[in-house]
């Protein structure tokens, strides 16, 4: 609060404002911005430039039970025994990452309920240019536009989002190697396909970076 020729007037805080493809570093770790941000706002989502290692699938799910496989310096994981995020092992193994790399009180709860999670249908449509559609003939999913950047996928990889396909308790939606989001039931996005990499989503303080 301050005063303008005898009148009091209500001064905002303001932050610096990012907008979606941003890079960003935090704790000698890369990020994108995967949703745009007002001055006004003082958080900021953010998706770790690269999956993690398997290294860090190895230490992170010890004692999950999932199976884990190796592709290249990337972990691949079993996504849980069902598509409920709030008991999967991809959470639990999120959760002691985030213990081990981030600074608690920089974080923030976000709609979802959590500080560090995956990629959501909003973040997919109302940030990362993608539009819901078939990804091929028979399988519906989120389809990749003009928009989407291409740091969001991986030609040669794919990983899971935490968006479950409401006709099967057994299947999440992941992000291909050309882009697209798909199920594909009975393949890749079955929650036993140990193949899926993982690449965490944070909200931040901004003061934080």
């Amino acid at each position: 609060t301050g005063y303008t020729y005898g009148k009091e007037v209500s001064q905002q805080e303001t932050y610096r404002s990012y907008n979606v493809g941003d890079e960003v570093r935090y704790n000698n770790v890369d990020y994108y911005v995967i949703a745009d941000s007002e001055e006004t706002e003082s958080t900021v989502t953010l998706i770790k430039a690269e999956p993690l290692t398997y290294e860090e699938i190895q230490t992170y799910s010890d004692g999950t039970g999932a199976q884990i496989s190796q592709r290249e310096d990337y972990g691949g994981m079993q996504y849980g025994t069902t598509n409920d995020y709030s008991t999967s092992f991809v959470k639990i193994t999120l959760e002691a990452w985030k213990d081990e790399n981030l600074i608690e009180q920089d974080l923030i709860l976000d709609s979802t309920g959590y500080s560090v999670r995956l990629l959501t249908t909003d973040d997919l449509i109302n940030g990362l240019g993608y539009e819901r559609g078939f990804v091929n003939p028979s399988t519906e999913g989120f389809v990749k536009s003009d928009f989407t950047p291409s740091w969001m996928y991986y030609s040669n990889y794919w990983y899971w989002t935490m968006i479950i396909n409401e006709d099967s308790n057994y299947n999440v939606l992941f992000i291909c190697g050309g882009g697209n989001a798909d199920f594909s039931p009975g393949g890749p996005g079955s929650v036993d396909n140990q193949f899926s990499l993982v690449r965490p989503v944070i909200t931040i303080k901004k003061s934080a970076l």
